[in-house]
């Protein structure tokens, strides 16, 4: 009886699909329009989550530190920061079915003012991982804007 369980088993796990059946969520960011997206490219709904924006010049250096990026226009403040996400913006996300993209504008991006240089945006999925996701090594992509 054993043996013919444990072969069962055997069998049943070589029929496993190479990944489990889940939400997977991507997050990306245009640097022109200011416009943050998050796809769910699993194979489940995803739940509600979180997705942030940080930013931070690279060139030339910040003299004292700090991320040399403009700040968030006072009026937007409440709307876009949260002390549980510092340093950044974050956005809150609703359930996405399989294949659903989520975007949104940030409408003050276009009024902000970057000194020249180049600023480097890293766009977080689930940021505060309330979604269990078949693959959470995807949820981060880093972008570059340069300023004339």
């Amino acid at each position: 009886m054993k043996r013919v369980m444990l072969i069962s088993m055997a069998v049943a796990g070589l029929a496993l699909p190479a990944h489990a059946a889940g939400p997977d969520l991507v997050s990306d960011f245009d640097v022109g329009s200011g416009t943050v997206i998050v796809k769910n490219t699993g194979t489940a709904p995803a739940g509600r989550s979180i997705v942030t924006v940080t930013c931070k010049r690279l060139r030339p250096p910040v003299a004292g530190g700090g991320g040399g990026c403009p700040e968030i226009p006072a009026s937007f403040r409440m709307n876009y920061t949260n002390p549980a996400f510092p340093n950044g913006i974050f956005v809150n996300v609703g359930a996405l079915a399989p294949g659903a993209t989520f975007t949104h504008t940030l409408p003050f991006y276009r009024g902000l003012v970057f000194a020249s240089g180049t600023y480097e945006f890293v766009s977080r999925a689930d940021a505060s991982l309330m979604v269990g996701e078949t693959n959470e090594g995807n949820n981060q992509t880093v972008r570059t804007r340069v300023a004339p």
